[in-house]
């Protein structure tokens, strides 16, 4: 894991600044873990089925900073999630949901430091 310098900030997802190392525009893994988890929270309080119409496109957001930070499983499955946001998201939504937050919950777990 690379670590960024506070001199060179970039916007990152969710309006969060994120670290970049001299040179270097890859997202900060525990910075995207951290905005994933917070997006994922976000659909879990407002309901999978009571989401903003501006929800379904944030997993992809999302997807694309991870695969630039590294945990390329996890942006898999958080693709996977945005994927299945369609109008009306079923149990299987619900499932995938749940998978994605233990799988960032782990990863985070895993990038702290």
């Amino acid at each position: 894991m690379r670590r960024g310098h506070a001199d060179s900030a970039a916007p990152g997802p969710a309006g969060r600044a994120r670290v970049t190392a001299a040179g270097d525009d890859h997202d900060v893994p525990h910075q995207v873990l951290d905005d994933t988890a917070a997006l994922l929270t976000k659909m879990a309080h407002r309901g999978i089925h009571h989401r903003p119409n501006t929800v379904p496109a944030r997993p992809a957001t999302a997807a694309a900073a991870l695969r630039r930070a590294g945990p390329h499983t996890v942006a898999d499955d958080v693709e996977q999630l945005g994927a299945g946001l369609g109008p009306r998201p079923g149990q299987g939504v619900i499932e995938c949901w749940v998978n994605v937050y233990l799988r960032v919950g782990r990863a985070r777990d895993l990038h702290q430091g």
